[in-house]
């Protein structure tokens, strides 16, 4: 053996005595080896098994539209439906902001919604935008869920306001030259009791013609102490407004006759309800008026015919007279009366008076008469009564002159007698 050859059989010696050594200290050499090894399992089947595969997003589906509108007051629904694209797995559909939406149910099983948005939804704007958020959860492993938000629109719910309540402006009829005060109700749901927010009433015209007082209706002004309208402290959506109907300065009619008008509520969102109004007007009473006026003169031994007319500017009422100075008692002889002159009520009154000569130049004589002027109208009981005195001046003749053949054997004094009055003429 050459002596290369020697020192590697030595070296290999050497090792071989080493790791026996080695050996000799441990029982298991495989001891800090991982279990596959010790357990003889080879490398390639000691891997774990590898990680699921996360869900794709679109693997959660929730089907609806993005958008949906809905009016205060009105009952609205839509369908909401849901997939997930993994084999055998079932979902629930829930709604995570219920509490945002009043009145409004929702049924998972069949996903549908179904909502009555209250009248205070959209406040004091035409609309308002609210967010509806639908969950969709898995039932089983692996746990997940995906949301989707539905923009549901909702618009104002405008009512047509309407006119409940008028006084009654026919049965008792308004006379001519007054100011009639009446109420009416309105109920508006949308109104509000601030600035520009409340209902307004108005008077139109309902039938074009001599019958239309529309014009002669209006609001009262209101004022710090007294509203117009005001609202109902039990029902908010009742307001009672204070209208006039203004009479004055216009001649209606003769007797009683029905006018009419239109009441208009407006709503603060434009809306309108309409009520038609009758109202009865009846004539006034007039002073009486005489066409008596200046101091007249009477003659003494002579038979005089004093003679004037009574009458009502409208010729419209009843007239009497009533002598409030005893004629009987004058000095001399004296009678009076009255008759009717004309349909329109006039009468024409005559004294018939011979004065005696002793009451010749002294002071003028008064003559006191009343004239009373009563209304046609069947059911009215005004009257107007009015006193009149007028002075009779006492004189002598001058000269006495023979009768002439058919004259009259004393002069007389011309009465005063106005044109006969013009009948009122409706509008």
């Amino acid at each position: 053996m050459t002596t290369k050859n020697m020192s590697r059989w030595s070296m290999m010696m050497l090792a071989a005595t080493l790791a026996v050594a080695s050996g000799c200290s441990k029982q298991d050499p495989f001891a800090d080896k991982p279990e596959s090894i010790r357990n003889g399992v080879p490398p390639e089947e000691d891997r774990e098994p590898p990680a699921a595969k996360p869900v794709a997003a679109d693997a959660l589906r929730i089907d609806t539209l993005d958008f949906y509108t809905f009016k205060e007051g009105v009952e609205a629904e839509f369908t909401v439906t849901g997939r997930v694209l993994i084999p055998n797995t079932d979902f629930d559909l829930s709604i995570d902001n219920m509490r945002d939406f009043p009145n409004a149910s929702f049924d998972s099983a069949s996903g549908v919604f179904k909502w009555n948005p209250p009248r205070e939804t959209t406040g004091q704007d035409y609309g308002a935008p609210k967010r509806l958020v639908v969950r969709l959860t898995t039932k089983s492993a692996p746990i997940i869920g995906t949301t989707k938000s539905i923009l549901l629109y909702v618009t104002r719910g405008e009512n047509d306001p309407q006119i409940i309540e008028v006084d009654d402006l026919k049965r008792i009829a308004t006379r001519e030259r007054e100011i009639r005060p009446f109420k009416v109700v309105v109920r508006d749901p949308d109104a509000m009791d601030l600035e520009g927010l409340r209902p307004r009433l108005l008077a139109v015209t309902n039938r074009r013609g001599v019958s239309d007082i529309a014009g002669l209706i209006y609001m009262k002004e209101p004022s710090s102490t007294e509203p117009n309208p005001v609202q109902d402290a039990t029902d908010k959506s009742k307001w009672t407004f204070n209208m006039i109907m203004d009479l004055r300065g216009r001649e209606f009619t003769a007797h009683r006759e029905t006018f009419n008008f239109a009441l208009q509520a407006v709503s603060r969102f434009g809306r309108t309800g309409t009520r038609n109004i009758d109202a009865d007007i009846q004539t006034d009473v007039e002073r009486p008026q005489v066409s008596w006026v200046d101091q007249i003169d009477a003659f003494a031994n002579q038979e005089n015919r004093i003679q004037f007319t009574v009458y009502d500017p409208k010729g419209e009422g009843r007239l009497s007279v009533n002598w409030v100075t005893r004629l009987d008692t004058l000095p001399g002889s004296a009678t009076g009366s009255c008759t009717d002159q004309s349909r329109d009520g006039a009468q024409l009154c005559t004294i018939s008076w011979k004065p005696v000569e002793s009451a010749a130049g002294g002071p003028p004589i008064d003559i006191e008469f009343e004239v009373l002027n009563q209304s046609k109208v069947p059911g009215d009981i005004k009257f107007i009564k009015e006193k009149f005195r007028r002075k009779v001046q006492i004189k002598k003749l001058s000269v006495t002159l023979p009768p002439m053949p058919g004259a009259s054997p004393s002069p007389s004094p011309t009465p005063s007698t106005p044109p006969a009055p013009t009948p009122a003429i409706p509008r």
